[in-house]
């Protein structure tokens, strides 16, 4: 009874997830767990987790394929087709990085790279990088234009030693002389793009 009345006890918990629109932020709040039953006889418990279903719908709907139309791609049997939406490439330890917007730049290329798979070539635009990055792009749409280089160089600066980092990304080891830029963009550079060049899997 003591592990139920732990469970119970989650039913205060509210899980935040804050987006971005414009101008505006908005906190939306859902319930972590939702307490349903106990069945005595079966040992069985019932509960509902509304914050996860929201993640795990956010992840989804992030990672469906479009045609250049906007159309949702579909396989031969109707399923929607979606990009990887995880990766072991890289390390749970990215949690606890405080520079937030880096590890977003590493998700993102840690993603193209391995969609571009052992023989294309990841590649991508600053800005779109900076368009697949929510973090990153609010924060340079709500600051001075003078402090937007310096947003830039601590974003980018750093997700280029994360890659690099054995501790928080496995990328350099599994993939043959893997090219991480050396440039740091700046807002001149958003028409840039960024290769990722190498020699296939280790």
């Amino acid at each position: 009874m003591a592990a139920i009345k732990k469970l119970q006890s989650y039913n205060n918990l509210i899980g935040i997830h804050t987006t971005h629109k414009g101008n505006r932020t908005y906190d939306n709040q859902y319930a972590v767990m939702q307490w349903d039953s106990y069945n005595e006889e079966t040992n069985t418990i019932t509960f509902a987790a509304p914050y996860l279903n929201h993640i795990a719908k956010q992840i989804l709907r992030k990672n469906l394929t479009t045609d250049k139309a906007g159309k949702l791609k579909t396989t031969k049997s109707g399923r929607p087709m979606t990009e990887a939406s995880h990766s072991y490439m890289l390390s749970t330890l990215l949690a606890s990085e405080r520079n937030k917007r880096a590890v977003e730049i590493l998700t993102y290329v840690d993603r193209l790279i391995e969609t571009a798979g052992t023989v294309g070539v990841a590649h991508a635009k600053v800005s779109t990088i900076i368009r697949e990055c929510p973090e990153l792009e609010y924060a340079l749409e709500n600051c001075s234009s003078k402090d937007r280089n310096t947003i830039l160089k601590r974003a980018f600066g750093k997700a280029w030693a994360l890659m690099r980092d054995s501790k928080y990304s496995d990328l350099c080891e599994r993939y043959k002389d893997l090219k991480i830029p050396d440039m740091v963009p700046t807002v001149r550079d958003l028409n840039k793009t960024l290769e990722f060049p190498h020699r296939g899997k280790a």
